[in-house]
C-alpha cells in the first residue's frame, strides 16, 4: 500500500520489451502503470509483419463471431512441458485454420510469433514482479481473445497484482494517467456509475462516457496496436491502475485481437479454469454468467482489460 502522503507520479512510457520501467513501476509506492511502445515488435522482430498480417485477416474474416484460448500453467501441460511451450501447444491447436489470403506456412510462423510475444509478456512479468520463496505456487494465466464482446469501456480497477495487457489489432488499453484521477469521487462511487446517470433514454454506454471523463478529467494514455499496458491492481496497492478499453471495442463492434498475462495464486487458477470449462456446460441453473473476474469487474462482463 502506498505510504500516507505520498504523491502520485505520472504513468511511465517506455520503449520496446525493456523491463526496467515495470520493475520500478512495481517497486514505487507512487506509480501505478507503464506503457511500453512497440512492445509487440520488439519481440517478435522479424516475424512482426508476417504475424500483423495474419492477425488483421484472421479478425476480419472472424467477425463479428469471436474466438479465444485461454491458457493455464501446467494444466493440461504435457509431462515436462514448460509454460512457453504449453502456449504454443495450444495456440496452435487453437488457431489451427489458416485466415483467408494466409498461406500455411505463413500462418505457422505468425502462431509462433504470437507465442513469443505471450513468452515475452511472460518474461516481463518475472522481472517485474519477483514472487519469493513464500510465493512460490504464483502460476501464470495468458488469453488470446479475437472480437471479444465483453470488453469493459469504464475505468475500473482489477483485482490482481500485476496484469499485462496488448492488443495485435484494433486500439488498445486506455489508462488513466496517476495523476489525473479523482480519487474522492472514484471512492465515494466505490468504482461503480451511480445510478443517477443511468436513467430513462440513457443507454449504457451513454453513462460510460459521463463516468468517465467524472473519474479522470484529463490525462489519458492511449495503447496503440502493439503497445503494452502493464498495470497494478487492487491486491498490489490502493491505488491501483485505473483503465478502459477503447470505445471502439464495446459490444465487439470492430474486429480487435487481445492478449492479457497475469499471474494469480495455483488455487485461483484452478478456479478460474473450472470456470471457463463451465461456460459451454449446463451447470447453471439460473444462466448467470461466467463469474471468474467477478471481483475484477464488478457487475460487467468478464473483461481482460
Amino acid at each position: 500500500m502506498p505510504a500516507v502522503g505520498v504523491l502520485p507520479q505520472p504513468t511511465v512510457v517506455g520503449d520496446g520489451h525493456d523491463a526496467a520501467p515495470a520493475e520500478a513501476m512495481v517497486a514505487a509506492a507512487d506509480q501505478n502503470g507503464v506503457v511500453l511502445r512497440g512492445f509487440v515488435a520488439s519481440v517478435a522482430g522479424d516475424a512482426g509483419d508476417g504475424m500483423a498480417a495474419w492477425a488483421g485477416r484472421l479478425a476480419g474474416a472472424l467477425h463479428p463471431r469471436s474466438l479465444s484460448v485461454q491458457v493455464y500453467e501446467g494444466i493440461n501441460a504435457e509431462e515436462g512441458e514448460g509454460f512457453p511451450a504449453q502456449v504454443a501447444r495450444q495456440v496452435k491447436a487453437t488457431f489451427c485454420r489458416a485466415p483467408p489470403g494466409v498461406t500455411p506456412d505463413a500462418a505457422k510462423a505468425a502462431l509462433a510469433a504470437v507465442a513469443e510475444v505471450v513468452a515475452g509478456m511472460a518474461r516481463l512479468h518475472d522481472a517485474a514482479v519477483p514472487y519469493g520463496a513464500a510465493q512460490k505456487d504464483m502460476r501464470f494465466r495468458a488469453k488470446i481473445e479475437v472480437n471479444h464482446a465483453g470488453a469493459c469501456t469504464k475505468f475500473h480497477d482489477d483485482m490482481v497484482d500485476v496484469r499485462l495487457v496488448t492488443t495485435l489489432v484494433g486500439e488498445g488499453t486506455v489508462l488513466a494517467d496517476n495523476t489525473a484521477v479523482d480519487w474522492g469521487y472514484y471512492d465515494e462511487c466505490q468504482g461503480r456509475i451511480p445510478a443517477g446517470m443511468q436513467g430513462k433514454g440513457t443507454s449504457f454506454l451513454g453513462a460510460v462516457k459521463q463516468w468517465n471523463p467524472r473519474v479522470v478529467a484529463s490525462g489519458e494514455v492511449a495503447c496503440a496496436p502493439g503497445d503494452l499496458a502493464v498495470m497494478k491492481g487492487g491486491k498490489m496497492t490502493d491505488r491501483p491502475c485505473l483503465h478502459r478499453a477503447p470505445y471502439s471495442a464495446d459490444a465487439g463492434r470492430h474486429p480487435r485481437i487481445l492478449i492479457m498475462v497475469e499471474r494469480v495464486a495455483q488455487d485461483v487458477l484452478h478456479e478460474f479454469y473450472e470456470a471457463y470449462e463451465c461456460q459451454d456446460c449446463d451447470c447453471s441453473d439460473d444462466g448467470s454468467d461466467d463469474e471468474e473476474d467477478e471481483e475484477d469487474e464488478e457487475d460487467e462482463e468478464e473483461s481482460s482489460e
